[in-house]
């Protein structure tokens, strides 16, 4: 499954199977977080699961066909319906470029407009 949210959406429910989940975020390769976090409430056992940071941020362009970079990961014992939370996403900075030159020339991406993409 593969869905798009806006980081400032809240109460929006998703369907989850068992299996590793992926959080990328959509629009550039250099991404910092700051204390940005995404939690998950199951809806049918209350449970809550914070995602974890991944190591190594792979990039890619296929999957929403814009730039998107992978931020967190989160293994799902359970299948069913979750509350998808986002925690501080007013700290997120994107910008477009890897390379500091490019970056220092362009604005970075407006943090209202900013989605994740969800990977399960």
């Amino acid at each position: 499954m593969l869905k798009q949210i806006n980081i400032h959406n809240k109460g929006e429910v998703v369907i989850l199977t068992v299996g590793d989940c992926k959080v990328d975020i959509i629009g550039g390769f250099y991404v910092q977080l700051g204390d940005f976090s995404i939690m998950l409430k199951n809806l049918k056992t209350l449970e809550i699961k914070k995602f974890r940071r991944v190591c190594i941020k792979v990039k890619s362009w296929h999957l929403f066909n814009q730039r998107s970079i992978r931020i967190f990961n989160i293994d799902i014992m359970e299948p069913g319906e979750y509350l998808i939370e986002f925690i501080k996403p007013e700290q997120v900075l994107i910008k477009r470029s890897r390379l500091p030159i490019l970056n220092l020339l362009k604005e970075p991406i407006n943090n209202k407009n900013l989605e994740i993409g969800l990977i399960n």
